[in-house]
């Protein structure tokens, strides 16, 4: 968290994971993460941010599951490979 910190300009949540994800497909934000989250509260966002050229996998960069809780990462392609660049997971 410390380095994903020093290298934005903010964190923010709004206090649902659809709506920062409807969020980040708007451009609003570029980067959205959970370690474990329902499919519901991702499943259609994810088809909204895909259409938008967004990425939205699992942490490890796996199929985020739809039949359990799970973690999830979504993003611009950019913000992703950074995130990932930056925590090495």
């Amino acid at each position: 968290m410390k380095a994903l910190f020093l290298h934005s300009m903010d964190i923010r949540r709004q206090g649902s994971a659809a709506l920062d994800l409807c969020y980040l497909a708007a451009g609003r934000n570029v980067l959205f993460f959970e370690w474990k989250l329902s499919p519901w509260d991702f499943a259609a966002a994810s088809v909204i941010i895909r259409e938008a050229g967004g990425v939205l996998t699992a942490m490890d960069g796996g199929e985020a599951s739809l039949s359990r809780k799970g973690s999830v990462l979504a993003g611009t392609p950019r913000a992703v490979e950074e995130f990932h660049a930056l925590t090495g997971i």
